[in-house]
């Protein structure tokens, strides 16, 4: 539902607007090689729901029902 945009600002202040995601899409970054978690801020543009998912709760999802973490990552192939 709804329709999020994803930015990122720098030390400076600037924004790099990384995406506007439409009912139904996910959002999905490739690691970069960093060490310290990469700041990404997420804006509602119209009402509707986001879901989140925690490295934590998908590591154990990975661990419990490969199948299911299938199923969750295919959009990202």
């Amino acid at each position: 539902e709804g329709r999020v945009r994803l930015v990122r600002f720098d030390a400076d202040g600037g924004e790099t607007q990384l995406a506007i995601l439409e009912p139904g899409e996910a959002f999905h970054e490739p690691a970069h090689g960093e060490v310290e978690p990469a700041g990404l801020y997420a804006e509602a543009i119209a009402p509707g729901r986001m879901l989140s998912v925690g490295l934590g709760a998908m590591l154990e999802l990975v661990d419990e029902d490969p199948d299911a973490f299938q199923t969750l990552a295919e959009p990202f192939r």
